[in-house]
């Protein structure tokens, strides 16, 4: 599949990467398989496409961008129970966050005082929505009301 991959040097391209799959991932078994509708253009996006191209680490790693996400969920790891193939979901970004700080005891874990500006959001670890596919966490997806 193709995906809008970036760089830690700055560079953006769109490229070939593979499918994820579940299991082979931080997340499993508690992974989800989904395929991607819908991604918006951050503001980080538009940042990081903007961003020096004279090395200025823009990417904690190669990895495919965008985390506004809605998509399909397609499979389920084997201890996923809130989601289920054919659910329509939105992704929230952090996943790894401490749940100890003043930021986490407050709920604003998107902001975790432990947290790298750039690690601990999924799409930096698994992949994000510029592509047909991605690989998420159960506990950032939540179902979205049928239609």
């Amino acid at each position: 599949m193709k995906g809008l991959v970036a760089y830690p040097n700055g560079e953006i391209k769109l490229e070939q990467v593979p499918v994820p799959k579940l299991g082979e991932n931080p997340y499993a078994p508690h992974d989800v398989l989904v395929e991607v509708k819908y991604c918006g253009i951050c503001g980080s996006d538009i940042h990081r496409w903007k961003a020096d191209k004279t090395g200025v680490k823009t990417s904690p790693r190669k990895v495919v961008v965008g985390h506004e996400i809605v998509s399909v969920v397609k499979e389920v790891g084997s201890k996923v129970t809130r989601v289920k193939p054919g659910d329509r979901v939105v992704h929230e970004i952090i996943t790894f966050y401490c749940g100890h700080c003043p930021n986490c005891r407050e709920g604003r874990y998107n902001i975790c005082n432990t947290l790298e500006p750039m690690e601990g959001r999924a799409h930096f670890v698994t992949g994000g929505g510029f592509a047909k596919y991605t690989v998420w966490p159960e506990q950032q997806l939540h179902k979205l009301p049928g239609v």
